[in-house]
């Protein structure tokens, strides 16, 4: 009975190394194939970030609203040749495969993904505000305003914030004095960083409605 069992276990090792040197690849990346709903995924992982991972298409590639059958998938986002609804083409990095959305269900996983990344910030700018890190504060600043530019949101107090920080940092490094460089490169008034933080100065020409585009920088003098 003992050799039995023996025999057993030698039997499903075997067949398990098997298994997992099948799905294993040469640049390091391990393949799960998954069955939901009745599609099947092959869902590609790395075992470090400096491995690509290769997104696989779906088997049964499906409008997302009539349910039309592609010969292959999507090259790109674009309108379904039978329903001729918009169908939008993204990366899902979790399981590693490209999906098919809705426009409804697009929006929806693109606000998610905008909530996360400001949760993410807010808790950047709590733990660099501890540090006293006026460099990553001025960084972090920078990327919500951009956030709220995109999303078509007031973005200039965030964007004063990210010029103020920056100020501060060129005055704990020594500099007295920045020049203005507007986005066009040409150069501006040279202010103290007492006179740009106190003004709440930004490097743009005054033209009306600020644009993003319109945005320049300021260059420290030593």
């Amino acid at each position: 009975m003992s050799e039995f069992i023996i025999v057993i276990i030698i039997v499903i090792g075997f067949f398990t190394w098997r298994f997992f040197a099948r799905l294993k690849s040469k640049d390091g990346t391990y393949t799960v194939v998954e069955h939901r709903n009745g599609f099947k995924y092959h869902m590609t992982f790395a075992r470090n970030e400096s491995v690509k991972i290769n997104f696989k298409d779906l088997e049964d590639i499906l409008c997302p609203y009539c349910k039309y059958r592609f010969p292959k998938m999507l090259a790109r986002s674009r309108k379904c040749p039978e329903c001729k609804e918009y169908i939008y083409k993204v990366k899902d990095y979790e399981k590693g495969v490209y999906q098919l959305l809705t426009v409804k269900e697009h929006e929806k996983e693109t606000k998610l993904e905008a909530d996360e990344r400001w949760m993410e910030y807010s808790r950047q700018i709590k733990d660099q505000s501890k540090a006293g890190d006026y460099r990553g504060l001025s960084h972090t600043y920078f990327l919500m305003a951009l956030q709220q530019y995109n999303e078509e949101k007031d973005f200039i107090p965030l964007l004063q914030q990210h010029f103020r920080f920056e100020l501060l940092e060129y005055q704990r490094i020594g500099c007295k004095r920045v020049r203005m460089i507007y986005a066009d490169g040409k150069q501006g008034r040279t202010y103290s960083i007492e006179e740009a933080l106190n003004n709440k100065l930004l490097p743009y020409k005054k033209s009306g409605n600020i644009d993003w585009h319109d945005m320049g920088y300021f260059e420290p003098i030593l």
